[in-house]
């Protein structure tokens, strides 16, 4: 074995002085390569990232203008039971028929939603949908001929209505608020 190590000693010390340079050949070929799959990564990574961001941006401005629209309603809700005597049923028309596009909207949006959300969030839905559920059957019911129909009785009715409806969305642009605030404590 002495032998062989003195008879082929300077190959074995030309292997040593080499190995570096095979080290770094072998590392700026495979360097690259991880690089670039590393960089596709956190490309995908991104893309995924911002797409979410997307939807949640997207379902929150929804709900925004959906419960911007109810305060809107509540307010002409508020208007004519104050003064019922002066009631013009095609303002509230009016309003509720932005109501019902603007839920519809949202309906859309939620398909979305239910890819990405967590069980928490998806859970506040919920109250939405039963407030929204229970608000258009009220409306739905005084509806006649496509024209809503209201006494007073009615209008403290959709205002309770429209008040739950509200105070349901309030509670999930709320966790939506808290869920993109940079300066979390």
């Amino acid at each position: 074995m002495m032998n062989i190590l003195h008879e082929y000693k300077d190959v074995i010390i030309e292997i040593f002085k080499t190995t570096p340079a095979w080290i770094a050949l072998i590392i700026s070929i495979i360097s690259p390569i991880l690089n670039k799959k590393l960089e596709i990564e956190n490309k995908k990574v991104t893309f995924l990232f911002s797409k979410r961001l997307d939807i949640f941006e997207n379902h929150f401005r929804k709900l925004y203008e959906f419960r911007n629209i109810v305060i809107n309603l509540v307010a002409v809700l508020l208007y004519h039971y104050e003064h019922h005597e002066y009631t013009n049923v095609d303002d509230i028309n009016a309003v509720e028929e932005q109501l019902q596009k603007a839920w519809n909207e949202i309906r859309l949006n939620e398909a979305s939603l239910w890819l990405i959300a967590d069980s928490e969030l998806l859970k506040l839905k919920e109250p939405i949908l039963d407030s929204a559920k229970g608000f258009f059957q009220k409306t739905s019911s005084l509806s006649q001929n496509g024209i809503l129909r209201l006494n007073k009785q009615d209008l403290e009715e959709l205002i309770y209505l429209a008040k739950s409806l509200q105070n349901s969305i309030g509670k999930i642009l709320e966790t939506y608020r808290e869920m993109f605030s940079i300066n979390k404590k």
